[in-house]
């Protein structure tokens, strides 16, 4: 496991040489980087809000930058030199035209929730031996 300071400095030194060079991108991350995205160059495709960590997309959607960005965006996963290739504007949509699509996002969702804090109460009262499943603390568990 290498110390955040060198993390950090040859995620500096790439970004510099990225800002100098800012076709060799691709190449570049195929070469250095250790992100899942490195067998395609980098490209994580089209992102949504929602897509990745808060982290990431304030860098993302809190701006209107584009081409490589003039510094390292740092998350829970690391040091990121993040290349924005073009922006698409989102369209306003009337309440009432989704609101039935987000009532049902909202149903899925804590429907999902409410099964994984019921699954985790069960395997909390397990008799399992040589495993820790950890202890539900209540039936509303967070």
């Amino acid at each position: 496991r290498a110390p955040v300071a060198l993390l950090l400095q040859k995620a500096q030194q790439t970004l510099q040489q990225v800002l100098e060079a800012p076709e060799t991108f691709e190449a570049v991350v195929r070469e250095v980087s250790n992100c899942p995205s490195a067998g395609v160059g980098g490209s994580l495709g089209q992102l949504l809000r929602g897509d990745s960590v808060p982290e990431f997309e304030r860098v993302l959607f809190d701006s209107t930058e584009t081409g490589v960005l003039p510094r390292i965006v740092k998350t829970r996963f690391g040091f990121h030199v993040v290349r924005i290739e073009h922006r698409v504007a989102g369209d306003t949509v009337p309440f009432d035209a989704v609101e039935a699509e987000i009532a049902q996002y909202l149903e899925a969702r804590v429907r999902h929730k409410a099964t994984q804090q019921y699954v985790s109460i069960l395997a909390s009262q397990a008799q399992v031996e040589g495993v820790d499943l950890g202890a539900a603390n209540g039936p509303l568990v967070q």
